[in-house]
């Protein structure tokens, strides 16, 4: 004999994937039941329950709010950019009409400082033939050294100088002061900077330091500062080779 239960057998409960996959496949869902839409609440983690469209507004809202944070990071990016690529060419431009190394140095110095608002810098050079370099030297702003051949160089220092690319952010207190000897202490973000130095077995690197601890950060772009090292490494390099007998 059949019961009720064999004719009508309980009904299986409902799976949430599967309501949540149903949903998903059919967006109109709630457009073609707006009364099942109104009585749908959400609890709110700071007051009473919102009805599903008020959280919908307010999640729109945060992501419009969210798109204009992102938008105006962005134009922020391209205004640095482009006042970068004018301090360039003007650097250019005044490397190309610079001949005597001093004079380098010293539009060099005033660059940094200026355009830059470095608040430290030094000059590493490393394999060279010199072991001075005539007509420039240390000051309060720009440090100079001469390394002494790689088994003599830091292994720290050797491995600056091997790297080909820009880096920037925040580095150990041992790259630090091995860059900034005399400011290592102060400095809290730096630029370090290859310079090329076309036809010469030796390397160089720029040391770029800020004690603005947000100054440079490894998000950084680095192309300008490789071109700014290329640039500045190729009218130096001349000055750099052994003087002829």
């Amino acid at each position: 004999m059949n019961t009720g239960q064999d004719q009508n057998p309980a009904a299986e409960p409902i799976d949430e994937t599967a309501v949540v996959k149903y949903l998903l496949t059919h967006p109109d869902f709630f457009a073609a039941h707006p009364d099942v839409l109104a009585e749908v609440n959400l609890p709110h983690e700071t007051g009473p329950a919102t009805s599903l469209i008020e959280r919908q507004v307010a999640i729109l809202r945060r992501q419009n709010h969210q798109h204009r944070e992102q938008l105006q990071a962005l134009i922020q990016i391209a205004q640095d950019n482009e006042r970068l690529i004018l301090r360039l060419q003007q650097l250019t431009l005044d490397l190309l009409d610079t001949e005597q190394l001093p004079d380098m140095i010293d539009l060099l110095r005033a660059t940094l400082q200026g355009d830059f608002h470095a608040d430290a810098a030094a000059l590493h050079f490393t394999a060279l033939p010199l072991q001075q370099l005539p007509g420039i030297h240390s000051d309060d702003f720009i440090q100079v050294f001469i390394h002494g051949a790689k088994d003599e160089t830091p292994q720290e220092l050797t491995r600056l100088f091997a790297n080909e690319k820009p880096c920037c952010g925040k580095f150990n207190e041992t790259v630090l002061g091995q860059m900034f000897p005399e400011e290592g202490t102060r400095i809290t973000t730096a630029a370090l900077i290859p310079l090329a130095l076309k036809d010469l077995p030796g390397k160089g690197l720029l040391a770029i330091g800020s004690l603005d601890e947000h100054r440079f950060n490894a998000e950084m772009g680095t192309v300008y500062l490789q071109y700014m090292g290329e640039l500045i490494g190729r009218k130096l390099a001349p000055h750099l080779s052994a003087p002829s007998p």
